[in-house]
């Protein structure tokens, strides 16, 4: 997932990554606070590769799904602001 990509590639005091979405097969970039928000409520099962490497970058997620990504994410977004 690109989002996962450029958050684990974000460096704390740099501008917020984003990452292009597709809306009617137009592409609009995004902010990763954004994509979480669209993940929020996700219940699909989070690919294990991803799940480490948001744990290995100190991502709190108490389930292995999109919606749990989202809200650690967040919240970490929000902590290196």
């Amino acid at each position: 997932m690109k989002a996962i990509e450029a958050y684990i590639q974000w460096n704390e005091g740099d501008p917020e990554p984003t990452v292009t979405y597709e809306v009617n097969y137009e592409p609009h970039q995004i902010t990763l606070s954004q994509v979480c928000g669209l993940l929020w409520n996700c219940r699909d099962i989070l690919p294990g590769i991803d799940y480490e490497w948001l744990k290995d970058c100190g991502v709190e997620m108490q389930r292995q799904t999109y919606a749990a990504a989202a809200h650690g994410m967040l919240r970490a977004i929000k902590e290196a602001r």
